[in-house]
Order: C-alpha cells, then sequence, then structure tokens
C-alpha cells in the first residue's frame, strides 16, 4: 500500500502541532507554579502535575481540580488543544 505526499504531510503537521500545544500547556504548567511558590499567599495550595504531563491536578480548600490537556479538532477542522 502507498501512501500519499499528502497524507504525510498532514502527519507531520499534526505533529507539530500537537508539539505546539504540549509546549503551551507545559508553560501553563511552569507558571502555575507561581501559586506555591514563596511568595504566594496561597499557602494550603498544592499542586501535582502527572509524569507525563498531560495534568495538573490543584487542591485547594478541599476541593480537587484537574486541568486536562485535550488534543482535538475544531469546528473548522483545525487541530486544537483544551485544557478542561
Amino acid at each position: 500500500m502507498k501512501i500519499s505526499p499528502k497524507v504525510v504531510d498532514e502527519f507531520i503537521h499534526l505533529k507539530r502541532r500537537h508539539t505546539r500545544l504540549t509546549q503551551i500547556f507545559s508553560r501553563f504548567v511552569e507558571r502555575a507554579q507561581y501559586f506555591v511558590g514563596k511568595h504566594s499567599s496561597l499557602k494550603a495550595l498544592k499542586l501535582k502535575v502527572s509524569a507525563d504531563g498531560y495534568n495538573l491536578d490543584a487542591i485547594f480548600a478541599g476541593i480537587h481540580l484537574r486541568f486536562l490537556l485535550l488534543p482535538g479538532y475544531g469546528e473548522d477542522g483545525a487541530v486544537r488543544g483544551r485544557v478542561m
């Protein structure tokens, strides 16, 4: 079976977009560390990043929030990422 160059180009584009989305989410996770740093007034906040880097758990005042990167497609067919 022969794969068309268009399919290969689409896979390359998807890989680049996925890499970019994970970089943006990594920056989000990195900046969230401010809220648990020594200058933060939120002393009871705890953050935990998953081993794969695709989710960030925040625990504060008995509430557990999970920020999860979900790659997918937008209505226009473009590859998008969503944090839930």
